[in-house]
């Protein structure tokens, strides 16, 4: 019945391609593996080619005897680019296989029959790609292409060829991988009655187990049609054949034969590819850029004024793969003077690929007969909404101009009315233009802070209606003390912490 199936969907097919006017353009139909059969047998890699070897062949369309009665190509596709690749024939034969017991051979002429068997020689078929035929960073799936010049019939499919790991090879600084994930392949029964054997081989032991289904097949087992596999197990490759080892379990009687699904009772179970569909993540070729950014190395540093200054000289760069790449750094920016104060220089790199790094140093300018000036300022606390003097205890000095605390000057403002800490910096310049900018911190509190910050003591009582706080436990004594021995001290006021 699966024979008369897919001859009928040939012919149909066949009545729709053929066409007696030459001149239309060829379209080739996208199909699954049951009408376009495929298998690999070896993908191999080099730092200049991809080899890709197999055989294929449409079902049940027309004879293959020769070169001329058909050819193959490979497709890639990426999401930028797509291309076709010429596959060479190679003299490898599949007609004993696919040979139904009981009939004879198709005679010439005779195309999409169910009723005879057809040759299928020189279904092989060899590609040798060259790597520069993929665009470096493109990921591209593959499709066979096959063409029977005889019925006119042309089909595509995904190309498949499970593996375990990805084949590599670095070209430069490319890794170039063929992928096609095992773990992440389901194979589906697209061929009946097919035997369920012990080993991969098509001369295997074959499977019985369980109760008879009929006097004629007994308790052999048979794939049933249809069943999808998700757990390969192995796989191998015998006399150009690829098998999968599957587990399996019994199921229901079809046709008076004992048919298995995927399960854990029979192991192992081996199948050939010929008679499987596949799903999953189909032959992909891609290419990866294996790169690092440069880095770029400099410190902050200082210059002193009437000394040659190159900035570039402060800064290296090595890359990974490029090697030094110092006489590629720029400077991106800056605001360096020769004049003394503290500035910035950004210095900025790229690579072969554009990857790149930036860094930014501080250069502090010195002149030989001077130095930086000194500001004095220290964090303050201050009681919400109270008057703020900017300028209480801030002063400035510098040792070849002395105090020169008229000269300093507030960078910003401070708002006494929110309860938080507000930075507040200052700065000076001396005569000879060397700035200093000092920050402090300025806590702003409340009342409410403020009484949590302040506590009454007695000498009669130290904590009045309060039990002694963990805190105050180990100074209890001496308190106490300090108040026995002055009559002076009656009550005072410690300031302790929040």
């Amino acid at each position: 019945m699966r024979r008369i199936l897919l001859s009928g969907i040939i012919t149909i097919l066949l009545s729709l391609v053929i066409d007696p006017l030459p001149t239309r353009a060829i379209t080739v139909s996208s199909v699954t593996k049951e009408f376009l059969n495929f298998e690999i047998l070896d993908a191999k890699m080099t730092s200049e080619f991809i080899t890709i070897k197999g055989w294929a062949f449409i079902n049940e369309s027309q004879h293959y005897k020769n070169t001329t009665d058909h050819s193959i190509k490979l497709e890639f596709v990426s999401l930028n680019h797509t291309f076709t690749f010429d596959a060479k024939l190679t003299n490898f034969s599949m007609t004993s296989s696919f040979a139904a017991i009981g009939y004879s051979y198709c005679a010439a002429g005779v195309y999409g029959a169910s009723n005879c068997n057809y040759y299928y020689e020189y279904v092989g078929f060899e590609a040798v790609i060259p790597l520069t035929s993929f665009i470096k960073g493109e990921k591209y799936i593959t499709n066979i292409v096959f063409y029977a010049n005889l019925s006119k019939i042309y089909f595509k499919t995904p190309l498949y060829y499970p593996i375990v790991n990805p084949i590599e090879t670095m070209v430069g600084d490319y890794r170039f991988s063929i992928i096609s994930k095992l773990n992440d392949t389901n194979i589906k029964v697209i061929e009946s009655p097919v035997y369920a054997r012990k080993s991969p081989s098509k001369t295997g032991t074959i499977w019985t187990y369980g109760t008879n289904c009929s006097t004629a097949y007994l308790n052999t087992l048979y794939f049933k049609m249809y069943s999808v596999y998700s757990n390969i197990l192995d796989k191998t490759i015998v006399d150009s054949q690829t098998y999968y080892r599957v587990s399996a379990r019994t199921d229901v009687c079809v046709d008076l034969r004992k048919r298995i699904i995927e399960g854990t009772v029979l192991n192992p179970v081996w199948i050939s590819g010929m008679f499987v569909e596949y799903t999953g993540t189909p032959l992909e070729i891609s290419s990866l850029l294996i790169n690092n950014s440069p880095v770029i190395i400099a410190s902050d540093f200082e210059y002193i004024i009437g000394t040659p200054i190159n900035l570039l000289h402060y800064a290296k760069c090595v890359d990974y793969e490029d090697g030094d790449l110092t006489a590629k750094i720029v400077i991106e920016s800056s605001d360096f003077q020769v004049r003394v104060g503290v500035y910035q220089v950004t210095y900025y790199v790229e690579d072969k690929y554009g990857y790149f790094d930036r860094k930014t140093v501080n250069i502090t300018v010195l002149d030989i007969f001077n130095d930086p000036p000194l500001i004095f300022a220290y964090d303050r606390t201050v009681l919400q909404f109270s008057d703020f003097d900017y300028y209480l205890d801030v002063t400035a000095f510098d040792k070849q101009d002395g105090n020169i605390t008229g000269l300093i000057k507030v960078l910003n403002s401070i708002d006494t009315s929110n309860i938080l800490d507000q930075d507040l910096c200052y700065q000076v310049i001396d005569s000879k233009g060397a700035i200093t900018i000092k920050c402090i911190i300025i806590h702003v509190y409340n009342e409410i802070t403020l009484n949590r910050r302040y506590r009454y003591v007695s000498k009669n009582k130290l904590f009045f209606n309060e039990s002694v706080p963990i805190l105050w436990l180990n100074k209890v004594v001496d308190l106490q003390t300090i108040l026995d021995n002055n009559i002076l001290i009656q009550s005072f006021i410690i300031v302790g912490s929040n």
